[in-house]
């Protein structure tokens, strides 16, 4: 849905969604790369080059955020982290 050379109105659609999903996990960098795609689709659509920059910059967010999101989902299943914690508390 994040296609350039789509009506605006879907990848804008499209990062407004995102966007609710990055602010409701605190991925605020991803978040504002969604809030600048949405608000160029909606209000002055850019040629296909500068909505495939601002899609790419989206895209690349994205990647870093479930990079980070894999780390943690990682470091919490390790065996003994939780138990840890639990005593910690």
């Amino acid at each position: 849905m994040l296609d350039p050379r789509a009506d605006p109105t879907q990848w804008a659609d499209a990062a407004h969604t995102l966007k609710g999903a990055a602010l409701s996990i605190g991925a605020d960098d991803l978040a504002a790369a969604c809030q600048a795609a949405e608000q160029a689709g909606r209000n002055n659509p850019p040629s296909p080059a500068g909505a495939a920059l601002l899609l790419n910059d989206v895209k690349d967010q994205l990647a870093r955020t479930l990079e980070a999101c894999g780390r943690v989902s990682h470091a919490l299943s390790r065996p003994g982290l939780r138990a840890s914690k639990a005593s910690n508390s």
